[in-house]
């Protein structure tokens, strides 16, 4: 996009003079905030990286008078800021923004360009951003764009009268978001990062680096399961001169799986031996930095080659918490053209692929088993046929279900098989808890452990009684002591920005026995991936919980027993089921 922008004599008349608020800044920075944020912000800046990190407050820079901290210097004629947005910690607004910014003036008012990353939390879709203002004190507009996340690279730029703004994923292959023309435009203006929270009053830390020293964006990717070509590829560090290259298969790399040093523009290994079929290589690379002396230590990376017959089944071999109606899954050895199914509850039936436990032939690794019964063990096999007709013979797996208590499937929208009608929440039982989506649907069915869906339960300890809860009845009593199952099993995924509080699980039994037990790490709510967790029975048992005669089941965030003012969020929960250890 293409505008023109003028700039009135007048303004050119027009100076500050700010104070720098931290030292040992390279030499010509100077940092300030614009606007008079309420809370001043920092800036620190690490010379053997190269990164920034600074904190801003302020309103925004979206309106007619900017608010933000910034960190810059003078541009005398032309010349560009690129830099790499590596993250924004806390998002505290869906347009807390940090970036790089040409302006005028030192005012709020003045004509700027900023080109940017959002948190994008929100309305989604404008996590590339670019602001700027055509006249003194004339309203922001902005070209913004995708749900990307940081780390991402953000570039503004002056040659003569044209300003622009550019956004890239990598740092080299650059795409113009926006280009001005603005004839009269002083010699001199200014050039820095700016960082804002958008929430008067709070900081936001966004850190700045020109890419990291260390090695990146690994081939094959980290944790890649089907690795056959036996080359290593990867991305150098920012000031990398040589490359030190390790391999070997254990994740303890010593000296002795040093495969040597490459050159600056070598960034390639071929292991000429090839890879052994189904094994898993841990690798690393160590970058030397210019002065030829510092060595950034690189991550440990690993990848699985793909084996020769069948492998990495799902569920996994000896899974003791599967799915009464789980889909199989498995990746192929290499060159199968076809996969030969057998599965069933008798091992060597299926060790001798007798008729009843054949399931056929497939192109796809995929197969729909069920519904099967609960707490039995199941064993499977898939033999890989090749083109030329050839056979592979896999070996037996085998995985035992689980005795579901809620999986979260069977809701629907209508009136009396919602979600919320099911598991009770603070409507009802007058806690802080929210129960599935505000509108259809109830269920969550985007963020989900396994299957379509998930139960989404916002929490709120702001207020009494400071504890958030939500529960389900069974109208029979559920014995979970079926096969001898001991151990409770539940998934549950948070947010990063939720506020860390306990979580908790309670069973009742039928004589009103109450047990309950939290978490042991608070933050659990704030993770943003999901994670499993395994409750033995005696926790509730030592309470007198009778766990052959369960009657209400009840999943809650803070601390029931001695609540307290908290915070507020949302979890995920999903597959809760109880299992044989």
């Amino acid at each position: 996009m293409r505008k023109e922008l003028m700039i009135p004599a007048c303004l050119l008349l027009v100076t500050c003079t700010m104070t720098p608020l931290f030292a040992q800044l390279p030499a010509g920075w100077t940092s300030a905030g614009i606007g008079n944020p309420a809370v001043a912000g920092s800036v620190q800046y690490d010379k053997a990286t190269n990164t920034w990190t600074i904190r801003g407050d302020g309103t925004g820079i979206r309106g007619t008078a900017d608010q933000f901290h910034y960190v810059y210097k003078t541009l005398n004629g032309d010349g560009e800021l690129a830099t790499r947005v590596v993250s924004l910690d806390p998002p505290l607004s869906e347009w807390s923004m940090a970036g790089v910014m040409i302006r005028v003036l030192l005012i709020p008012g003045s004509p700027s360009i900023f080109m940017g990353i959002s948190a994008n939390t929100d309305a989604k879709g404008h996590a590339i951003t670019m602001w700027g203002r055509e006249t003194m004190n004339g309203a922001a507009g902005d070209e913004s764009t995708d749900n990307v996340t940081p780390p991402y690279w953000v570039k503004v730029k002056r040659a003569g009268d044209t300003f622009a703004g550019y956004s890239s994923t990598n740092g080299k292959d650059w795409t113009e978001r926006y280009s001005t023309s603005a004839p009269g435009m002083p010699q001199t203006v200014y050039i820095g990062y700016a960082v804002t929270s958008e929430v008067g009053g709070k900081l936001l830390t966004a850190v700045f680096d020109n890419g990291p020293m260390t090695a990146t964006e690994p081939q094959p990717a980290n944790g890649a399961k089907d690795a056959l070509a036996p080359v290593l590829r990867w991305t150098p560090g920012a000031t990398a001169t040589a490359h030190d290259v390790y391999l070997g298969t254990t994740a303890e790399l010593s000296p002795a799986d040093y495969r040597g040093q490459l050159p600056s523009f070598a960034t390639m290994y071929f292991h000429a031996p090839g890879w052994t079929p189904g094994a898993t290589y841990y690798w690393r690379i160590d970058e030397i930095d210019a002065d030829g002396k510092t060595v950034y230590r690189g991550d440990l990376w690993s990848f699985t080659a793909q084996a020769l017959t069948a492998y990495l089944p799902e569920p996994a071999d000896g899974a003791t918490d599967a799915s009464t109606t789980p889909t199989l899954l498995w990746l192929p050895g290499q060159i199968a053209t076809k996969h030969h199914l057998f599965f069933g509850d008798d091992r060597e039936a299926v060790t001798q692929g007798v008729p009843g436990v054949d399931r056929g032939e497939f192109a796809a690794t995929t197969f729909t088993a069920g519904p099967l019964e609960s707490m039995t063990t199941y064993y499977w096999r898939v033999d890989e046929i090749l083109s030329d007709g050839s056979v592979r013979t896999g070996q037996v797996w085998s995985f035992m279900t689980c005795l579901p208590l809620d999986d979260f499937e069977s809701y629907m929208d209508d009136a009396g098989s919602r979600i919320y009608e099911a598991w009770i929440d603070g409507w009802t039982n007058n806690t802080g808890s929210t129960v599935g989506n505000p509108q259809a649907p109830f269920a969550e069915q985007t963020i989900v452990h396994s299957g379509r869906q998930s139960m989404p339960m916002d929490y709120n300890n702001v207020k009494s009684p400071w504890y958030s809860e939500a529960e389900r009845q069974w109208k029979t009593v559920q014995d979970w002591t079926l096969q001898d199952a001991n151990t409770l099993v539940l998934y549950v995924r948070g947010a990063v920005g939720n506020t860390p509080a306990p979580l908790y699980v309670a069973a009742e039994d039928k004589a009103g026995h109450v047990g309950v037990v939290s978490h042991s790490d608070p933050a659990l709510v704030t993770a943003g991936q999901w994670t499993q967790w395994k409750i033995p029975f005696a926790d509730f048992t030592s309470a007198g919980v009778n766990v052959a005669a369960v009657k209400k089941l009840y999943l809650g965030v803070g601390n029931r027993s001695k609540p307290a003012p908290g915070g507020a969020g949302r979890i995920y929960l999903d597959d809760i089921c109880v299992i044989k250890l």
